[in-house]
């Protein structure tokens, strides 16, 4: 266990209209010696969008931020690089698989007259990049235009995190199958579980007539899930299920099952127990930074390495261990942050 606390020390955001302000209006606030920054969001402004800015703002940096959301639509992000390029950004930072993946293109199909190459792109909130061709490599992009942060912990140190919480030999997991990102994340972690010694339960989102999963038919999954006995259930990458999170984590806890997330909302605003992650607000900043020293420093993108952090938050969700009559053991008292701990 006193392993695992060392590890974990060491190892531990319709479209196209995120601020109301017309494109007129600020076109007319930029100026020539403020480069303008192009920000596109998957699903609003989320923590790392407000890390960004706040970075920004705390910085002083000499741009103007421009934000647009894409509102969760694949087909809405080449009008954003449209614009982009229009307005002349000096750089444009994207939120999450579907927006980067839009945005760039895998490295070995990359369409010029579709992706960025020509202006630096700067990645948050990406997960499994080289997987998804994003990136060539672990370390750095090996893209001239591109510089990433990597917000995941290691899938190896959130399994021990669940194992030194309660070891569990079974672990669920909902996952969307209409989602690239969620179904990485799947096949990630059942790629692991042979190394780790545990079976992956891993259930398919019911997809409704919109090719999306169907929130109607959330407890029939869970349900599916709970009649196989897991020991823990795995918060899948998933924007549907942040968008689900309390009714998600409200159907696990009816069900008697513990929830793990690799990300801090599910802890911090439902009925997860378990957490291990890297707050996004400071990969927002991350990203800030890397934006800081390509406009100001002159450094290529393709020169930088990817931006991590080497510390993670574990957090317990009290409240949860109470009903669910699961106490953290004496390891995880000594590293955890808790919430939720009045009666």
């Amino acid at each position: 266990m006193a392993g695992l606390a060392a590890a974990i020390m060491l190892a531990v955001c319709g479209a196209a209209t995120a601020f109301a302000e017309a494109p007129q209006a600020e076109a007319a606030r930029a100026s020539a010696s403020r480069p303008l920054v192009f920000l596109i969001t998957w699903r609003g402004c989320e923590q790392a969008c407000r890390g960004f800015h706040d970075y920004v703002a705390r910085m002083k940096l000499p741009v103007e931020v421009v934000e647009r959301d894409a509102g969760q639509d694949r087909r809405a992000i080449g009008g954003l690089v449209d614009e982009a390029r229009a307005r002349r950004a000096a750089a444009i930072v994207t939120w999450g698989n579907d927006v980067t993946y839009e945005v760039v293109g895998p490295y070995d199909a990359v369409d010029p007259a579709r992706h960025v190459t020509d202006i630096p792109v700067v990645y948050m909130y990406v997960s499994g990049a080289v997987e998804g061709k994003i990136s060539r490599g672990e370390d750095a992009t090996g893209r001239p235009n591109i510089a990433g942060t990597d917000y995941v912990v290691p899938l190896s140190a959130q399994i021990n995190a669940i194992n030194a919480y309660r070891p569990s030999r079974r672990i669920g997991m909902l996952y969307d199958p209409a989602q690239e990102g969620s179904v990485q994340r799947m096949e990630a972690i059942r790629d692991l579980a042979p190394r780790m010694d545990f079976t992956l339960i891993a259930v398919p989102l019911p997809l409704g007539a919109t090719g999306r999963p169907d929130a109607a038919r959330l407890a029939e999954a869970m349900d599916t899930l709970a009649a196989q006995q897991p020991d823990f259930v795995y918060f899948g990458l998933s924007s549907f299920l942040i968008q689900q999170v309390k009714p998600f984590t409200a159907l696990a806890l009816e069900r008697g099952l513990p929830v793990f997330s690799g990300g801090q909302l599910p802890v911090e605003q439902a009925d997860a127990l378990l957490g291990l992650f890297t707050r996004l607000d400071q990969i927002g900043a991350l990203a800030g930074s890397q934006v800081e020293s390509i406009l100001t420093q002159n450094i290529a993108p393709g020169e930088m390495p990817i931006a991590r952090l080497n510390r993670f938050t574990l957090m317990v969700n009290m409240s949860v261990a109470r009903t669910l009559e699961v106490y953290p053991p004496i390891s995880i008292v000594r590293v955890a942050d808790f919430i939720k701990v009045e009666q």
